[in-house]
């Protein structure tokens, strides 16, 4: 067959020949790019039963989206063939790779952590593979694991045998008839191995026979004939000596022969895997650090609430370091990355939640029981909130409906403390009872007021004359009085962590910087009063620092201690307790997705990454979007709506944010920390010069670029305090014009309407994120248009203005029918169209429409499970000493 063609497939070469049918690599003509056909046997496809189940199995099988598992692009007839259209990835197996001996540890651990994210991607949708195995794994030139004929064996059944005893593929029917073994003899579990029916627990147990043969180099179950391949799977036991010591624990987890006791689900496998307890410079990391991280992270398995009992009451030194995961509730949806906070003690977990009638709320999770319960009589405007607990861990302080308040985490008890401006950010409770907290929607300084109530103080806010702009994310040392927080400067060298002193005039503050870094620092005690530990995030790990409470000196080098660890503009996705508990949430990556108006998933876009901000041609044809690559660093590039490929469109490594198409889409309008300003900057994808222009020289804080004028006239942006918005032209020619400012609370996402006269953005000046329309040019009326009445941002309008969309706080993609005339009028009949079911942030893009407003482009996570955990580790300190 090889230079045929069959339908728009030509044929190049044979790459494989098995039970289940003949394997091609071929060219796609139409879409140019390269793909594997897989044959079907000519006695599966007579069967018109079979066929049409395999149909089924096939259309769930295509649904699978993740990196490290290789697509199935479609079922396709032709020229009385029927094959599957898969994707090409080229690399070579881990079979091949296994044939030169044991791999080392490090890079053992590498690979499995990366099946195991395939794996449990898959298991999410129901989805299980049955037939893993060293031969279905294929590792790129980059190192990158992909997962071939993921649920094949299910599909497909009655395959002719193969006589290699320890790679045939077995044998006969459909999984779900009893008496029938599927999948290979050598990696098969041993309820496949008796014809039982299997679940997500086989590829667990397959998936640790892996692991023991990538680490000794040696097949672990093996025989003469398939009997005896199968006879040692059901009665021989591992000799677990042969691997390190270290990998013992999740091993015999996972090869134990009763499925009931063996481990239930591979995120658990994965969580482990993903914990690095490493000492290493964040720069630059030794081998011996990522031995240290390979024999670290097997170490421990799910903690029970027994061990938990025990771990808290016994001492720091005598604890072992312990790692585990807290899911949200059922049908509770995520507040924003970091709102969760540790309790002083490490026995609770806070966190906001938002039930299913749009309501955010605190919730308490007990790792002494294990027990959730919402706080009742709390109800929070906004699912970003602060909270800060009071030292003795009884209370919990909070914003909601323009005041500070605190709540007795026992009795639900709540009381007001003060009258507030706007929401805050960060905040600390000294023994001595007295809370300070980052006032962001009003002085953007740090304040004080007593816990038992009062007016609130001014202690330190921001000096104009340095371009600081705002302080935020207080925290006391332990003598009360002193305290660390942190300052955002438009002068980057002067952005980090200072020291403020609670009993100093706010005109006497001597601020001094301890800490040169752009998140927020936490600081730890330790068993030695002059000492403790400052945490910070850089590159995606949680790096500790001894820090020295008198002189404010660092001791040592900066560890990491864990790895993978979100983040969003300061804010380290982490909560640490003053007893040895550390929790965090996972940085994750997003993928493109075009959904139809009815909800149904389209296709998706290039290949996953952690993106920010984007923005999509007025012709739907090109992408342009910002794409994280450092700490601080955000490159943009173009992806081809199309073809689906991207090609880079400044590749400086400095910060590239909000990217903007001109309305000839020949032009990229964008900020970027070329200047210390965030300065508007523009770009030609097409011409020769592809060096950014700066547009005009912007002063006055921090620069936000949310839109383009229709006719390329004017920039829309806010401050860096958020709480304005503002246009100028795009020759900046002329002065800044004030759009509208809030009282309290801030402005985000503004976009002209297709005519140019309206505008439209969220706010969250009521405490809740409201979409809101205003004329352009403003009338000096006030005149403004209240569009959401429940929640709602990001709004975006579609190519004629006919309709005006927007998300509401739990995903929900609503349509306003905006009407026709010369004065603003909608339709007070909002519509919802489906749920998207992502969790909306300000500051970033989760979706546009297409021109004609039939179909979206969201960009989601592409583990979504993710979005909804916790990771715990107790004695985290102990990772420092490995």
């Amino acid at each position: 067959m090889i230079g045929k063609s069959i339908s728009h497939y030509r044929i190049v070469d044979k790459i494989g020949q098995g039970g289940m049918g003949e394997v091609y690599k071929a060219e796609d003509t139409t879409l140019d790019r390269k793909v594997a056909l897989k044959f079907l046997p000519e006695a599966f496809t007579s069967d018109p039963e079979r066929m049409a189940r395999f149909e089924r199995e096939a259309k769930l099988l295509a649904s699978l989206n993740h990196p490290n598992i290789a697509g199935i692009y479609g079922l396709e007839q032709a020229d009385g063939n029927r094959f599957l259209v898969l994707e090409y990835v080229e690399g070579e197996t881990l079979q091949a790779r296994l044939s030169k001996g044991a791999l080392p540890l490090e890079d053992a651990l590498a690979l499995c952590c990366q099946i195991a994210e395939g794996l449990e991607a898959a298991h999410e949708k129901g989805v299980i593979h049955r037939d893993l195995k060293p031969a279905n794994v294929m590792i790129t030139a980059d190192e990158k694991v992909k997962i071939l004929d993921f649920g094949l064996a299910k599909a497909l059944s009655d395959e002719i045998q193969s006589i290699d005893s320890s790679q045939s593929p077995t044998l006969t029917e459909a999984m779900t008839r009893p008496g029938v073994i599927l999948g290979t003899a050598a990696y098969m579990s041993p309820e496949q191995a008796r014809g039982k029916s299997a679940d997500k627990r086989a590829d667990i147990w397959s998936f640790a026979v892996i692991l023991y043969e990538m680490l000794t180099g040696s097949q672990l179950f093996k025989g003469e004939t398939v009997s005896d391949t199968i006879a040692s799977v059901l009665t021989w036991e591992p000799d677990f000596d042969k691997v390190p010591i270290k990998v013992r624990p999740l091993l015999k987890r996972c090869l134990t022969k009763d499925p009931k006791l063996r481990l239930r689900d591979i995120g658990d496998a994965m969580s482990l895997l993903e914990f690095t307890p490493e000492i290493e410079s964040p720069i630059q990391p030794t081998k011996s650090n990522r031995l240290a991280w390979g024999v670290a992270i097997l170490a421990v398995l799910i903690a029970s609430v027994s061990f938990i009992f025990y771990f808290l009451g016994k001492s720091e030194s005598e604890s072992e370091l312990w790692h585990f995961r807290v899911d949200y509730p059922e049908k509770v949806l995520p507040g924003f990355e970091t709102a969760f906070y540790l309790s002083p003690d490490g026995r609770k977990l806070a966190f906001i939640g938002t039930s299913s009638d749009n309501k955010n709320n605190i919730w308490i999770h007990s790792f002494e029981s294990s027990e959730v319960k919402i706080l009742p009589g709390v109800e929070l405007e906004s699912n970003v909130s602060t909270m800060i607990w009071s030292p003795d861990s009884l209370f919990i302080a909070f914003y909601s409906d323009g005041k500070l308040k605190k709540v007795n985490v026992d009795n639900g008890i709540v009381e007001t403390l003060c009258e507030l401006s706007g929401f805050i950010i960060g905040g600390t409770w000294s023994q001595n009872g007295v809370i300070l907290f980052g006032d962001h929607s009003g002085s953007r300084a740090i304040m004080s007021v007593p816990a038992t109530g009062d007016t609130p103080m001014l202690v330190a806010s921001p000096k104009q004359e340095n371009e600081e702009i705002e302080y935020a994310f207080p925290q006391f040392l332990p003598d009360g009085e002193r305290f660390l927080y942190f300052c955002n400067s438009a002068t980057p060298e002067s952005t980090g962590i200072y020291v403020g002193y609670l009993n100093s005039k706010p005109e006497e503050q001597n601020p001094r910087q301890v800490l040169k870094t752009n998140t927020n620092a936490v600081f730890v005690p330790s068993t030695d009063p002059d000492k403790g530990y400052l945490l910070t995030t850089k590159n995606n790990n949680i790096i500790a620092r001894t820090f020295n409470t008198e002189s404010f000196e660092q001791y040592g080098n900066p560890t990491a201690i864990v790895q993978r660890v979100g983040k969003y503009w300061a804010y380290g996705f982490f909560s640490v307790s003053n007893s040895g508990v550390l929790a965090y949430r996972r940085a994750f990556q997003k993928q493109f997705v075009w959904i139809a108006r009815n909800g149904e998933v389209q296709n998706t876009l290039d290949e996953p990454g952690e993106y920010t901000t984007f923005d999509l041609s007025k012709n739907k044809d090109k992408l342009v979007v910002s794409k994280v690559v450092s700490e601080g660093e955000q490159n943009l590039l173009i992806i081809d709506t199309i073809q689906g490929h991207s090609t880079p469109l400044t590749t400086d490594n400095v910060e590239d944010v909000d990217p903007r198409w001109t309305s000839d889409s020949q032009s990229v309008i964008f900020g970027s920390a070329r200047d210390a300003s965030r300065s508007p900057y523009r770009i030609s994808p097409t011409a020769s010069n592809t060096d950014p222009e700066q547009v005009f020289k912007h002063t006055g804080g921090i620069f936000a670029l949310d839109d383009v004028s229709p006719d390329d006239k004017y920039l829309l942006y806010h401050n860096s305090a958020g709480s304005e918005l503002w246009y100028r032209s795009l020759d900046g020619d002329n002065d800044p014009t004030l759009i509208t400012r809030r009282r309290k609370g801030g402005i985000d996402q503004a976009q002209f309407s297709p005519d140019g006269l309206w505008i439209a953005f969220n706010t969250d000046e009521s405490g809740r994120n409201e979409v809101i329309v205003v004329p352009f040019p403003p009338s000096g009326t006030g005149e403004e248009w209240h569009i959401s009445n429940e929640g709602g941002m990001q709004p975006t309008w579609n190519k004629d203005g006919s309709e005006l969309y927007f998300l509401t706080s739990s995903g929900t993609l609503m349509v306003v029918d905006i009407l026709p005339g010369e004065d603003f009028q909608f339709d007070k009949n909002i519509r919802s169209l489906f749920e998207s079911e992502i969790y909306p942030n300000y500051d970033v893009e989760d979706y546009a429409p297409s021109p004609d407003g039939k179909s979206f482009l969201f960009l989601k996570p592409v583990r979504e499970d993710m979005t909804k955990t916790f990771d715990v580790i107790l004695n985290w300190t102990k990772s420092l000493d490995q």
